[in-house]
Order: structure tokens, then C-alpha cells, then sequence
């Protein structure tokens, strides 16, 4: 409406003044390692892939469920995201990532390259979807929700716990290997590091203390052998 307002299109922006409503923060769940591999033991075999890329890397559902075989090179070991599946009004279309920082290429650890491939050679479709429906074709969040996701989260005892949840488990593994936040920024495919701090910024609180600890084992290292020998210069007069 600024934008209109500005070229000329309507004499002046309906929206000024406009009081927004407050936008309520949706408490993020994060699952262990542990709890993640024992959630994608709970569903069929063909969705395994799915749930560990999704827990261990962080795309996002349309990020996954768009992914083509062609972005996937598993000889280097890297996942490109490069499209988007979106379902709208029960139409389902390929577009283009949210921002131009969604578009990234994911380093993948050796583990999930195994399982990629597996779940390449045990489910192979007609189409090039990476993740695929049994009948070989996209998969709708709704019908998945319903008919895999539910009842593993049911099973797993996990409850409650949502798709998204799992790009949430993805940040929180991350911190816990020391992760920079500009890495996490770049893995997530977050439009600015602010986006990331402000999403996540909680979590970073032991990086300090891992930072301190490193610097005192530092300091440590660079000590003599004897350090009591060690003094320091003492100032002139």
C-alpha cells in the first residue's frame, strides 16, 4: 500500500495507522539426538530419510518436500536447495525460495549421505522428487500430518511436538556443537543473522562459556613446561 501510495496509484496508504496485533510466540520444542533417531525408527521406512534430513540439516517442509534427486549430490556430500513445493487451496506448485539466502547449499555429514542413499536405492519413483508419496508423487503436509506424522509423535511419545519442530531440533544441534551463529544463519536459510539471534539467541548463552574455557586451555598451552619458574617482567621504576 506504500509502495501504491508512493507511485500514485491511491492517494494515500489505508493501512496508516493501523495498530497491529501482537504476535504471539509459538514455544519452540527441541528433541535430542537420541529422541530424533528413535522418532524416525517409529515411521514407515520410506520416511526415514525425511525426519533425519529434517531433524539433522533444517530445511523447511516445502524446502524437503520439493527437494529433486538432481540438487542432491551425494559423491560430495551436499544438498542444494534450490526450489520450494507450495500447496495452495489444494494445488500443489514448484516455486522459488522464500529469499535469496534460502537458496544454499547444505554440507551433509557422512551418516546422512549413508541414509540418503539408501533411501535413494529403496525407493526409487517415476518422479525426481527426493521425497516422495507412495504412489511416487508429491507429498501433501495435511495427509502426511495425519497418516504418518501423528501417529509416530504418538508412538514415539513425543507428543506434542510438530513438523517445524524438527527445524528447531536442527538449530539446537548445531549450538551444541559450537556452531557459529552466522553458520546456523547460512545452514537455515535465514534472510539476516538478526533473524537468527532473534529466533535462537537464547540458546547461545554456553557458546561464551565454551569460549571462555577455550581461551583458558589457550592460556594453559602457552605456559612453560615449569611454570613456576615462570615470572613475570617486573615494571622499571
Amino acid at each position: 500500500m506504500t509502495a501504491a501510495a508512493e507511485s500514485g496509484y491511491i492517494s494515500r496508504s489505508p493501512c496508516r495507522g493501523v495498530k497491529l496485533p501482537r504476535v504471539e510466540q509459538v514455544e519452540m520444542r527441541f528433541l535430542s539426538a537420541d529422541q530424533l533417531e528413535h522418532l524416525a525408527s517409529t515411521v514407515p521406512g520410506r520416511y526415514r530419510a525425511l525426519i533425519l534430513t529434517a531433524g539433522y540439516i533444517g530445511p523447511r517442509w516445502g524446502e524437503l518436500t520439493g527437494l529433486k534427486r538432481s540438487r542432491l549430490n551425494l559423491l560430495r556430500g551436499t544438498l542444494e536447495v534450490a526450489e520450494t513445493l507450495v500447496e495452495l487451496r489444494g494445488t500443489l506448485s514448484f516455486g522459488q525460495p522464500k529469499t535469496s539466502a534460502s537458496r544454499r547449499v547444505i554440507t551433509l555429514p557422512g551418516f546422512l549421505v549413508a541414509e540418503l542413499n539408501a533411501h535413494l536405492e529403496q525407493h526409487s519413483t517415476h518422479s525426481d522428487l527426493v521425497f516422495a508419496g507412495r504412489d511416487g508423487g508429491p507429498l501433501r503436509r495435511n495427509n502426511f500430518r495425519r497418516r504418518v506424522w501423528l501417529p509416530a509423535v504418538a508412538r514415539a511419545r513425543l507428543e506434542p511436538l510438530r513438523f517445524h519442530d524438527l527445524r528447531h531440533t536442527a538449530v539446537a544441534l548445531l549450538i551444541g556443537q559450537n556452531a557459529h551463529p552466522k553458520l546456523i544463519q547460512s545452514r537455515l536459510g535465514h534472510s539476516s543473522i538478526q533473524v537468527t539471534l532473534d529466533r535462537y539467541g537464547h540458546l547461545l548463552g554456553g557458546l561464551d562459556e565454551a569460549v571462555a574455557n577455550s581461551l583458558e586451555q589457550a592460556h594453559r598451552a602457552a605456559l612453560p613446561e615449569n611454570p613456576a619458574v615462570y615470572l613475570p617482567h617486573a615494571d622499571a621504576d
